[in-house]
């Protein structure tokens, strides 16, 4: 997964393939020294704000914009 992370921000952005893996790995750390209802609050901002990206990406799609 930090592979990943690191290979697709250097796809995207052309950032060093380091930087994503040091990103990924941080989050990691930091997401895991969270307790068990933060980590359930973390989850619940997240999953709204994909499906929102996924709706629009689809919208613009379908659009053909």
């Amino acid at each position: 997964m930090t592979a990943g992370a690191g290979a697709n921000l250097n796809q995207q952005f052309g950032m060093p393939i380091w930087v994503g893996v040091f990103l990924c790995i941080a989050l990691t750390i930091f997401v895991s020294l969270l307790d068990f209802k933060k980590i359930i609050g973390v989850i619940g901002v997240f999953t709204p704000l994909i499906l929102i990206i996924i709706a629009m990406i689809f919208v613009t799609n379908v659009s053909g914009a």
